[in-house]
């Protein structure tokens, strides 16, 4: 998908709902480039995020959307802690991640998590399901073998799995039930920050709905607030809050969801709009 006619002056939508003054996570002028290959002396990068920020509220579903490539993932990856920033900050309660030694990050990991697009590749293979669900207990210093079996089938319950998954090897489990225990997995250390990178993108469109209804449940339930990445505005429009839009590792709109979706003001958040089947 290209759009023509776009440049750095693209407009920007106010959001509606106001974004607690207390944000959970902000983010600002956060910019991550690469070196391009073959660039020889004469060093050339590819920007993947430029000069981005937003912020999301405690309990709010934030929805960032583009196409491949706009940087969204890469956005999520730098929020984790998996890839350094070039520059910008990404403030969590208070504290820039940013800025921070992998030690220093250290005890803010077990309240921001990931789920991964792709669960075949997500987890261990030697692993069985209940030591996938324990190991993030044993991390954030869980030593009692009976709390972590017990808060584990709990984990399993709550994404609609059973206790005799918990001896089952991620390979034993279909495409959906795997993706939940992606969630269970992201959800059992009880984050108050989940980016979910694509979630469902991997999954036949007959699952889809009923993992993002889960997703939705669980996240009423607990309270988490999401980062939900995306590249289907059927999606990010039945998952989210707000809605920022990305095109070229820039936010191009950004606005509450029914808004941005019955009025959009970017002509490529129109152009994703009449993607939509």
């Amino acid at each position: 998908m290209r759009v023509t006619g776009l440049n750095a002056g693209l407009s920007r939508k106010v959001s509606a709902m106001a974004v607690d003054s207390e944000a959970l996570l902000r983010v600002s002028h956060l910019t991550k480039t690469y070196p391009m290959p073959g660039s020889g002396f004469k060093r050339q990068v590819f920007t993947a995020v430029d000069d981005l920020s937003f912020e999301i509220a405690p309990g709010e579903v934030y929805g960032l959307v583009g196409e491949s490539g706009s940087g969204k993932s890469t956005t999520g990856r730098l929020i984790c802690g998996l890839e350094r920033a070039d520059s910008g900050s990404i403030v969590y309660r208070g504290h820039d991640l940013a800025t921070m030694s992998e030690r220093e990050r250290k005890p803010f990991r077990r309240e921001i998590q990931l789920v991964f697009q792709d669960s075949s590749t997500a987890f261990d293979p030697r692993n069985r399901v209940g030591r996938i669900l324990e190991e993030p207990l044993i991390i954030a210093g869980v030593r009692d073998a009976d709390e972590r079996h017990g808060r584990a089938l709990s984990a399993l319950a709550s994404v609609g799995l059973l206790a005799e998954h918990y001896d089952r090897y991620p390979h034993d489990l279909s495409g959906g039930q795997r993706q939940r225990l992606n969630l269970a997995r992201a959800l059992i250390c009880e984050p108050r920050l989940v980016v979910c990178d694509e979630p469902v993108s991997a999954l036949d469109v007959s699952v889809q709905a009923q993992v993002l209804n889960l997703l939705r449940d669980l996240q009423r339930t607990t309270g988490v607030a999401l980062l939900f990445i995306t590249h289907d505005m059927r999606v990010v429009r039945h998952m989210s809050d707000r809605i920022g839009v990305l095109y070229h590792g820039r936010l191009v709109e950004e606005g509450a969801a029914e808004d941005v979706i019955a009025h959009p003001s970017d002509p490529y958040t129109q152009e994703l709009i009449d993607a939509i089947p």
